[in-house]
This record gives C-alpha cells, structure tokens and sequence, in this order.
C-alpha cells in the first residue's frame, strides 16, 4: 500500500529448516528504512502480525514528520507529539470538540508504539541519550546524578489518557461494545447455523477448549490427538495464513462438558477430517481447516474470512454482528473454568496453564469473581429474609 513515498512492504523468507515465515519492511523511495525495518523484525519475533501492525502507525508517523520537514531522531519537543495527535483526529488548530479521524483509542496506541519504538532505540545504543534532563536522582551514596532517557518527557512519558488536557478538549467516540461471553443458548444456534462443517469446528474448538482464532486456524492435522482426546497447539510460523500461537506449546485435553446438543467435539473433528476436509484438499495441505470453494479452496482459512462468516451467521440470528469478535468462545470458556475453579477449589495457575493465559491476569479476573460471590453470601447471611424478599420481588 503506497502512502506519500512510504510503503509498508511483506516479504516471505525461507529458513534454514525450511519453513517460510512473512516478516514487514518500510521503504521509502523503494529503499529500505534499514534502522527501523530492525526495530520491526524485533518486534515481529513472536507474531508477523504484530509488526505489520506496528509498521502501519511508523509510516503514519513519518508521513506526518514529512510534513512538518522533521527526521524522526530530531524529534525533541512535546509539541511535535501532540500536533501528530492532532493530525490523526483530522484536525489542526485550536481544538473544540472533533467527531472525525482517528478514535481516541486508536491515537492511544499509535502512541504507545512510539513509545515502544523510541526505547528500543535507546535501549540496544542505536542513538546516544538525549540532551533532554527530565528528573535527578540519588544514588546510594548520595550523590546526585541525571537520569536521561530519549525523548522521555515528550514521548515515553506523554499522558494518553483521558485525562490529559488534550484530549480532555475532543469528544470521544462510544467505545464499541463486543460480546463477551456467549449463553448456552446462543452457542447452540451458531453451531446449528454455521454454513459448513469446518466452520462449526472451528467455532466450537474456540467455545469447548479456549482457543485463540490464531490457534485454532494454525492447526495442523498432525496437532489431533484422536486417542488422547486432545488439541496440541505448537508455536509453528504459518506464512500460508499468519495464523500463529501467541505462547509455548500446550496440549488441551477436550473435556465435552458444555451441554450443547452435538455430538462429541472429537468425533465431529473426525467427521470433517474424513468428509469436508478431504474434498477440499487439493494441494496436500498440512492445515486442518481449509476453505471449501471458490478461488481459495484448498487453502488454509484466515482470520478475516471465519469473522466474516460467523458475523453472517449472527447476524441471521438476529444478533448485532458489530459486536461479533472471534475471542468471545474463548472468553466463554475462560468465563466457566474459572467459575468452576471457585466452586470445586481448583487451582486457578492449572486454569491458566489449559488456556495458555497468564496467571496473573486470571488470577485477577478469579478475585473478582470470588469477591462478587462472597460479598453476595455474606449479605444473604447478614440479612436472609431481607434478601429472600426482593429476590422473590423480582
């Protein structure tokens, strides 16, 4: 995509054990930004996405240094962040209210990433520290020395919150609302109004076992376990669709404890192996999920392509498809192991451990929700008729 003289480009590079992986460039002119595309390859070690993601808010930020006729190393004033601020709202001058360009949410992260971006510089000594003194500090003997760091009054530590000054002065948009955990009900009518059986698979790999859309789209056939009951998910570099796994390998047990109406997850995962699967597949892929038709068949499915279908699908049902994500099964299904680890005592790090999610962050999800519970038992024991009452009211 050509944007002024700067493009963000995608390349495929062959390793030495033979596996391809998709890696992102900048370029200007047609020459490559050798300095960032390293920051670039950096940040892309775990995910391609991530720094295709990340390229896409550098070019933006170097569109608007271009314009303003400035070298991103020479970017020393707080005034040049917020001017860029301004740039992606769309407006330029003093600021009333603004309902155009980008979200709120969407400046906060372009922020970030040059937060990001600026200490990778420093950090791996590719500028010298800046000239700019932002704090003194004391070491243990006393002395008083200068902590610097590049532009971190201006970047690394500018305020992207609401209650920045700045934006205190533009009206924010409504946050869009997506939805989070899926009932019983509603999983059994995408499961019995999915087009296809792949579809129907990969849904209900996402509600039963927890999986990333990432992960569930990077399995290979090799990846079922039939006679251990299992889904493995290896962290393997799948160019064909950049369908990755976020974190190390795990292997998930299929447990068949959501009362749906189907048959067993393992079972239907053999059906479409042997039936669907294997009409569709006309290259000898390794994937198991592979587009059924059109110019595609054949090919392992992407993530664009199953929200697109499921949003469809919803929206037949009488669902709001703008609040149709691909996490919500997996929320879903974090949603009942972590209400079952409350109820049955089960440590919450083997909760963590099934979901590939990290311990701390459910954990803090498993306290509010312990919390919710005991400060519900607690009220029912402090005032039960009181409680039993307006229960039976409503």
């Amino acid at each position: 995509m050509e944007r002024l003289s700067l493009k963000v480009k995608k390349s495929l590079f062959t390793q030495d054990d033979g596996t391809t992986i998709s890696r992102y460039s900048i370029t200007e002119d047609e020459v490559p930004i050798a300095e960032i595309n390293r920051w670039i390859q950096f940040v892309s070690t775990n995910s391609p996405l991530t720094g295709q993601r990340y390229a896409y808010v550098i070019v933006s930020f170097l569109e608007y240094l271009k314009i303003i006729k400035m070298h991103y190393r020479d970017v020393t004033d707080k005034a040049t962040l917020e001017g860029y601020v301004h740039y992606l709202l769309g407006y330029s001058g003093e600021v009333v209210a603004i309902s155009g360009g980008k979200t709120i949410d969407t400046v906060r992260n372009h922020i970030s990433v040059l937060k990001n971006f600026y200490d990778w510089l420093e950090d791996g000594g590719a500028i010298e520290q800046s000239l700019i003194w932002y704090g003194h500090k004391k070491d243990r003997k006393g002395n008083h020395y200068v902590n610097k760091k590049f532009l971190y009054g201006q970047i690394y530590n500018f305020n992207n919150s609401r209650d920045n000054a700045l934006f205190k002065k533009f009206r924010f948009k409504k946050k869009q609302e997506h939805i989070k955990w899926y009932t019983i009900d509603e999983i059994q009518s995408l499961v019995d109004h999915l087009p296809s059986h792949k579809d129907r698979i990969i849904f209900r790999i996402s509600v039963e076992c927890g999986l990333r859309i990432g992960e569930i789209l990077g399995l290979h056939l090799t990846d079922i376990n039939r006679f251990e009951n299992e889904i493995k998910v290896v962290y393997q570099l799948n160019s064909d669709n950049e369908a990755y796994a976020k974190t190390s390998n795990r292997d998930v047990p299929i447990l068949d404890d959501i009362p749906i109406i189907a048959q067993p997850l393992m079972t239907d995962i053999e059906n479409y192996i042997a039936g669907e699967r294997e009409s569709a597949d006309i290259y000898v892929s390794p994937f198991l999920f592979l587009n059924n038709k059109g110019k595609y068949r054949g090919r392992p499915v992407t993530r664009r392509n199953f929200l697109s279908i499921l949003k469809r699908t919803a929206k037949k049902l009488g669902m709001n498809p703008s609040k149709i994500r691909t996490h919500s099964g997996r929320s879903t299904r974090a949603e009942i192991l972590v209400e079952k680890s409350f109820e049955k005592g089960i440590d919450i790090n083997i909760i963590a451990d099934y979901l590939g999610h990290k311990p701390d962050t459910l954990r803090k999800f498993y306290q509010k929700k312990t919390a919710t519970k005991t400060r519900r038992e607690t009220l029912r024991k402090l005032a039960p008729s009181q409680i039993k009452e307006k229960e039976d009211d409503q």
